[in-house]
């Protein structure tokens, strides 16, 4: 979507046991969707630490 998240994924019968699909494409939406707010999520810490954001004298924000 133009959000920058992940609304579908599909996977080819051919490469999975066609039983297993539904599962492993909910399995794989739900993991690349926790990737995606995570980045964000660090992105925002980044931006929030950065030293121009909050007129620190440091040079770089260590985040963990």
């Amino acid at each position: 979507t133009g959000d920058g998240s992940v609304v579908a994924i599909k996977i080819d019968p051919k490469v999975i046991d066609p039983a297993d699909k539904e599962l492993l494409e909910d399995m794989v939406l739900a993991a690349v969707d926790g990737a995606i707010k995570k980045g964000r999520e660090m992105a925002a810490l980044r931006l929030f630490l950065h030293p121009r954001s909050r007129g620190n004298d440091r040079r770089y924000a260590a985040v963990t």
